[in-house]
């Protein structure tokens, strides 16, 4: 049965992809509290070593330390603000500040601050670099910067979806990104609705089975299925004619098909600019032939996508539209990721 508020539903108005004031409420309360992907479990494989990252705006670096543990800490130091560490990934002798000599534990904890000796009511625990939360699933890392929901409910029926022992052997491939002129929830908008697919993506559609195409909604994910039709194509060499798309709010996709798992993680930029970050890991058996030939689809894709995506972000500042109807049977996840921004909205303010 279908949900009556979908039923009579309206989409985000078009303020929500071109509001200053709704880009600033979702980078201090949305994107802080959101779980999101940082990349490769593997990317630090001796101890000692550490990548830095921009995750929202913060400078944080994950750490392997001399122990073998992973930490992920704020790059910024307490004292006045200076880096911890300047270059994007290397090996490290210390955590000490590049500004003014500040340097600190590997748990975080503040050692040494020279020259601090006259400073009235200073603590060196006062003053320990923020750490953040590490869950890994697969080959994947994830964070956030506030609390929030927590991992294992956020991730919900994927993880016993998606087998442990094809997870277990994905090995990292290739990352490109792409820049596209529209607000990242249009990106996303595009993403949860196959309602598009004839129209935008005529060598997607020859592909896949549009007439059994549907999406299912759960708490904080949903799940798209796309039958192949039987026939061989590009996705499925004569092999099992399925793929699955998942989408975990607010900003990251999974795509799952014949022993590969490509990821899009939707990252904004500005107002109507966002960033598209697509990651590859395949099983061994799959060749870098055959990965060559599916980015290459992928990309095709893509392009198809940022055009329509772009065109739409230009026509939300029409006078004569501010926001529209759902499809019932074809833009539930649309319904449902919009649904979570407003609730979310309400809670917060």
């Amino acid at each position: 049965m279908l949900d009556q508020k979908l039923l009579e539903g309206w989409t985000l108005p078009s303020e929500a992809y071109l509001s200053e004031a709704f880009a600033q409420w979702e980078f201090e309360e949305l994107w802080p509290r959101a779980w999101s992907l940082l990349g490769d479990s593997s990317v630090l494989k001796e101890p000692r070593s550490y990548r830095c990252y921009d995750f929202f705006g913060e400078s944080l670096v994950l750490i392997r330390d001399s122990q073998n543990e992973m930490r992920l800490l704020s790059n910024v130091c307490r004292h006045r603000a200076g880096p911890i560490f300047k270059k994007q990934q290397a090996r490290y002798k210390s955590l000490t500040c590049q500004y003014h000599a500040w340097s600190y534990k590997e748990s975080g904890e503040l050692l040494r601050a020279p020259e601090m000796g006259q400073a009235k009511n200073f603590k060196l625990s006062d003053y320990c670099l923020p750490r953040f939360p590490l869950e890994r699933w697969g080959p994947l890392l994830f964070s956030r910067l506030r609390e929030g929901t927590s991992f294992k409910d956020w991730l919900g029926e994927i993880s016993s979806e998606v087998p442990p022992e094809l997870l277990s052997r994905l090995e990292y491939r290739e990352r490109r990104d792409y820049s596209v002129r529209c607000n990242w929830k249009l990106y996303v908008d595009n993403y949860l609705e196959g309602y598009h697919l004839r129209s935008v993506h005529p060598r997607l559609s020859r592909e896949l089975d549009y007439e059994a195409y549907r999406s299912e909604t759960r708490a904080w994910h949903s799940r798209q299925w796309a039958p192949t039709r039987q026939e061989s194509n590009i996705y499925t060499e004569g092999q099992s004619p399925e793929a699955h798309y998942y989408w975990l709010f607010p900003h990251l996709m999974l795509n799952l098909y014949q022993g590969i798992l490509q990821t899009n993680v939707v990252e904004p930029v500005g107002i109507d600019e966002c960033r598209v970050r697509f990651d590859w890991w395949a099983i061994p058996e799959v060749s870098a032939k055959r990965l060559e030939e599916l980015i290459g689809f992928s990309e095709e894709i893509q392009e198809e996508d940022r055009e329509i995506c772009e065109w739409v972000q230009k026509n939300l500042r029409s006078r004569f539209y501010r926001q529209g109807r759902y499809s019932p049977t074809r833009e539930n996840a649309l319904h449902h990721f919009h649904q979570l921004i407003e609730s979310i909205k309400k809670q917060i303010s």
